[in-house]
């Protein structure tokens, strides 16, 4: 089963709010980030820095992408 997981979800008010650790891993064979950016070189860049990233200096915060990619050793 493919999960999707549209980091927009994190914004949502009270109990709509739906973080990386909300993902059902025990029911997903195969998850699906959305979203990253396409940059003016054409390479993958960050939509949401302050969502993805832990580095403050880039403006990231949250380390999301960092969490998703940690799910793979939770459910390999």
């Amino acid at each position: 089963m493919v999960c999707y997981y549209g980091t927009w979800a994190v914004y949502r008010p009270g109990d709509g709010s739906f973080d990386v650790e909300n993902i059902p891993i025990d029911l997903c064979t195969h998850i699906i980030y959305g979203f990253t950016d396409l940059g003016p070189d054409n390479r993958i860049a960050l939509y949401d820095p302050w969502n993805d990233i832990i580095d403050p200096s880039q403006g990231g915060g949250r380390g999301a992408l960092l969490r998703f990619t940690g799910l793979k050793r939770l459910n390999p």
